[in-house]
């Protein structure tokens, strides 16, 4: 895809539950957080800065840790991933997802996916109230901001966190 700075993108977040999408018990919890309970919705809500860049629309295609993924769940994201690429509604689709299964669902959407639009699949660590004692900022839902950058360098499926991006190493479909 090529990518056009004059023009504003549409990127089309889907969300699938894990960490990002989690609440914790308390600003420094790092366990004992509630898994997979902020919807679609609220995550775009809770990064209003985006409209300045992009127009971004969201849904929610489940909401559960990924490691209760199953083929079938896969499967469906998968289709509904090319579905909203044939749009030209959609320059480029988000995932956020859970980091235990990330890399499996980003390498199945690479060999699946039938588009040169590109996706990202970003998830975090930590419940998005819990500060980082490191860095004392949250890590999610911003983790989407860079994520949902729509001129991801070649046509892949990418897993994304603020301390890594990584493209996969076989080549696309």
């Amino acid at each position: 895809m090529e990518c056009d700075n004059n023009r504003r993108k549409k990127i089309r977040l889907v969300a699938t539950g894990g960490t990002i999408a989690s609440r914790a018990a308390g600003r420094v919890a790092t366990e004992g957080y509630t898994p997979s309970v902020i919807p679609a919705e609220q995550l775009l809500k809770d990064l209003p800065e985006l409209s300045e860049r992009m127009d971004v629309s969201c849904e929610q295609i489940f909401l559960k840790p990924s490691s209760a993924i199953t083929e079938s769940d896969l499967f469906d994201l998968s289709e509904r991933v090319n579905e909203l690429l044939m749009s030209d509604e959609c320059d480029g689709i988000v995932i956020t997802h859970g980091t235990d299964t990330m890399e499996e669902t980003a390498y199945f959407l690479n060999l699946t996916v039938k588009s040169s639009k590109p996706v990202v699949v970003t998830g975090a660590m930590r419940p998005q109230e819990v500060i980082s004692i490191l860095t004392m900022a949250p890590p999610s839902p911003r983790n989407s901001v860079p994520a949902l950058s729509p001129c991801t360098p070649a046509r892949a499926t990418w897993c994304w966190t603020p301390s890594w991006a990584q493209a996969p190493p076989w080549p696309p479909p």
